[in-house]
């Protein structure tokens, strides 16, 4: 690494959580190219209503709390989820005005020079 270049890390704390549906949802249908498919409306609506009947019911732990934000964790919905929005988030990258030279990443951490 030159003395001119910057090394940045980008981390998604707490992945699933972080992610708003609506985020996931879009990347999805754009990875998809079908908006004219499908109302993102009656997308969402159907996504929501599918992850959510994984919240809380199999936590193994029985911890009485509600997730207001975020992908459920426990749905095994939220791991594509997460996947598709961070490759969006790649996809976002390679578009911005400042390139990095190299990107690479590693589950939910971006690493740039």
């Amino acid at each position: 690494m030159e003395e001119t270049e910057l090394l940045s890390i980008f981390d998604v704390q707490y992945t699933y959580t972080n992610i708003s549906r609506e985020k996931a949802l879009k990347a999805l249908l754009d990875s998809f190219d079908r908006q004219e498919d499908i109302s993102e409306a009656d997308a969402q609506e159907g996504v929501v209503n599918t992850t959510n009947q994984f919240d809380n019911k199999d936590n193994l732990l029985h911890i009485q709390r509600q997730q207001t934000f975020g992908l459920p964790v426990g749905s095994p919905l939220s791991s594509l989820m997460a996947n598709v929005y961070m490759n969006k988030l790649k996809d976002n990258f390679k578009t911005s005005l400042l390139q990095p030279e190299v990107l690479m990443r590693y589950l939910d951490d971006y690493f740039a020079l």
